[in-house]
C-alpha cells in the first residue's frame, strides 16, 4: 500500500532486498543467523502493521512486517525456519522451530493472512511436504509467527491420500483476504505410473 517491494532468493543462501520507490532500485536487507547460510526454497510476504507505537531498536511504527521461510542447514537439517522484520528489514527476528518434520521437509512456502492492527496476530501459514510419504503439512501460527503448530492435510481427506500416494510437489498456499479461509494447492504423481514406475513417475493431477 506504500510502494514498498520485497524480494526474496537463494544463491548459496537466502537473500532479501526491500525497494522504496516501487520497484525501481532495491536494497538487500541480510538476514544474520548464528547458524549460518541456510539451504534455500524461500518464499517472502508481507504482514500486519508492526506491533510499536513508538520506535524502538527493533521495531518502526507505521510499517509493515515482513517475513522469510526457508530451509535450514542448522541447528535442524531440512527442517524450516522463519525470520521477520519490524523494521523494513534492518534487523530480523528467527524462529528454528517453525516447521518441524522428523521426515524433514522440502519447498516450504509461505502465506500470511494480516492481522489489521498488530503483526503480533498475524496468522502465518506454512506448507510443504515430508521425504518419506511426501505427504503435504502446514504449519500455523496466529501469533505472527512465534509459535506453530503442524497438521497433515491428508488427515481428513482419505481420498487426498490415495491421489497423491508416493510423489507430490507443493505448488503454493494463499490466505482468502477476505474470509481467511486457507488454500494450498500440490502437484501429484499418477498413482498408475506410482505403483508400475516408482515414485518418479510422470506428473499428471492438480489437487487443492
Amino acid at each position: 500500500s506504500d510502494g514498498t517491494v520485497w524480494v526474496a532468493w537463494q544463491a548459496s543462501g537466502t537473500h532479501v532486498a526491500r525497494s522504496d520507490d516501487g520497484g525501481r532500485s532495491f536494497v538487500q536487507t541480510p538476514i544474520v543467523s548464528p547458524f549460518g547460510d541456510d539451504v534455500g526454497d524461500v518464499d517472502v510476504r508481507v504482514g500486519g502493521p508492526t506491533p510499536c507505537a513508538v520506535p524502538t531498536s527493533s521495531c518502526v511504527p507505521g510499517t509493515h512486517r515482513v517475513y522469510v521461510t526457508s530451509l535450514e542447514q542448522l541447528p535442524l537439517l531440512l527442517q524450516t525456519h522463519l525470520a521477520w522484520s519490524d523494521d523494513r528489514g534492518a534487523h530480523w527476528t528467527i524462529n528454528d522451530v517453525a516447521a518441524v518434520n522428523p521426515s524433514f521437509i522440502d519447498r516450504p512456502w509461505l502465506a500470511v493472512y494480516p492481522s489489521k492492527v498488530n503483526a503480533n496476530q498475524d496468522s502465518v501459514y506454512i506448507s510443504y511436504h515430508d521425504f518419506s510419504a511426501s505427504q503435504i503439512w502446514v504449519a500455523s501460527s496466529h501469533d505472527g509467527g512465534a509459535t506453530f503448530v503442524q497438521t497433515n492435510v491428508f488427515a481428513n481427506d482419505p481420498n487426498a491420500e490415495v491421489q497423491s500416494f508416493c510423489n507430490t510437489v507443493p505448488s503454493d498456499v494463499e490466505v482468502d483476504p477476505q474470509t481467511g479461509e486457507v488454500y494450498v494447492q500440490w502437484i501429484t504423481a499418477d498413482p498408475v505410473a506410482n505403483t508400475t514406475q516408482g515414485p518418479d513417475g510422470r506428473w499428471t493431477a492438480l489437487d487443492g
